[in-house]
């Protein structure tokens, strides 16, 4: 038996998600120990912590979990539509086999 896959690749385009946080530097010096400035858009997120005499600014953007939910979304409605093509098929191997048993003995009956 062979076994043919193929393989098809599309780009998909991620809205594009952006987090602004304008932050006052005199804020940032009363900010309590810990605590954060956190601005969130969409996928975006954008946070500014201030740590001893250390400023940290971090950005992240979470598209790619758009995507996984994309191709979650595709794979599973994919495994829905091949078991319900399975169910509608086995059916025909008993059939097959009954029809065979059948003829061979009518082809019986009739060489005789």
């Amino acid at each position: 038996m062979r076994q043919i896959s193929r393989l098809s690749i599309q780009t998909g385009k991620v809205p594009e998600s952006r987090a602004t946080l304008a932050v006052p530097v005199g804020t940032l010096k009363e900010l309590p120990a810990g605590s954060a400035f956190i601005q969130k858009s969409g996928q975006a997120t954008a946070e500014i912590r201030f740590r001893h005499d250390t400023l940290f600014v971090t950005a992240t953007c979470d598209s790619l979990q758009t995507l996984v939910y994309q191709y979650e979304e595709q794979l599973e409605r994919l495994s829905t539509q091949t078991q319900e093509k399975k169910k509608e098929t086995t059916w025909q191997l008993p059939t097959l086999l009954l029809l065979l048993i059948l003829s061979g003995l009518v082809l019986l009956k009739i060489v005789r």
